[in-house]
């Protein structure tokens, strides 16, 4: 899947603006990519919003596998837990964060052609949100590596996943913490009570499919306003579940993919946004102010 050629990008927007909008939902996460300015709201100053994009590109593409990772910073996260890297590596997954006003590689990565599905989530702190990573596996064969043993997998129907629990962190800054996941088989049909706000009660039936979780893969790491989290997969750790998880091979034509993260505060005043409005990725990557760009050659 080739990207794009070059294009003017639009003039920069804050993405606090795009992302920190609508009226809050009683669910724990509301999708707010798609929307254009209407009325001023008021913001939530406790809320997170997530900017996710999982971009897309052929198998061992020399910018997702060496130049983004040239200038992503895959060991100050970790610094105060190094184990904790040693166990994503033998695992398959590679992590990064980037700063600073993103290179014009970066933001063709972002693009529409590359990144086809971003989206925006709300949240409140404390409240998990998952993410998929590429399309189901009919059978995913993989092996874990636990306490230095590796263990073999075999899920059928299993879709790979990951999730973001968000804190905030001092006055600006945002933590998160990732847990991988992989839900798998056939949905299960549970029925259960339900008590409506009038006293009636009724039945209710709750769709579930089984889920592993591997909170001993799980990392957290702090992000500023201009930071980005980078996840992606070692093509070295061949049956690794970071590898399966971001290099899919049960289609016509493989493709690798990197996930790309930013969490933001809010900065009232917000404003209210309403369907069928998409501000391009690319555009809201720019306009950091005072930092420096991140150089990297374009995506080929």
């Amino acid at each position: 899947m080739a990207c794009g050629p070059r294009r003017r990008w639009l003039q920069p927007f804050v993405l606090a603006s795009a992302l920190l909008a609508g009226c809050v939902a009683s669910r724990p996460d509301v999708l707010v990519s798609n929307y254009e300015p209407t009325e001023p709201a008021p913001a939530d100053p406790a809320t997170v919003a997530l900017f996710v994009a999982l971009a897309e590109r052929p198998v061992a593409d020399r910018y997702v596998n060496h130049g983004l990772w040239e200038f992503a910073d895959e060991q100050t996260p970790f610094i105060h837990d190094l184990d904790r890297k040693g166990v994503l590596d033998r695992n398959g997954f590679r992590v990064g964060v980037l700063s600073g006003l993103p290179s014009e590689s970066f933001l063709t990565l972002l693009s529409k052609r590359c990144c086809p599905d971003p989206r925006g989530i709300r949240l409140q702190p404390g409240s998990p949100t998952t993410v998929d990573v590429g399309p189901a596996w009919s059978e995913l064969q993989c092996q874990v590596v636990h306490k230095g043993r590796p263990h073999p997998v075999a899920l059928p129907q299993a879709q790979c996943r990951l999730q973001f629990l968000p804190h905030l962190d001092g006055d600006d800054k945002v933590r998160l913490v990732v847990t991988p996941q992989v839900r798998h088989g056939q949905q299960q049909l549970t029925p259960r009570p339900v008590q409506d706000p009038d006293g009636s009660r009724r039945w209710d039936v709750q769709v579930r499919h089984a889920e592993e979780t591997y909170p001993w893969m799980n990392w957290s790491i702090t992000l500023a306003a201009g930071d980005y989290l980078v996840i992606g997969g070692r093509l070295d750790q061949e049956a690794s579940l970071g590898r399966r998880m971001f290099l899919h091979t049960e289609t016509e034509t493989p493709v690798q993919r990197v996930l790309i993260v930013r969490a933001l505060r809010p900065d009232p005043p917000a404003t209210a946004w309403k369907k069928d409005a998409v501000v391009p990725l690319a555009a809201q990557a720019q306009g950091l102010p005072g930092a420096a760009r991140l150089r990297g050659s374009r995506p080929e």
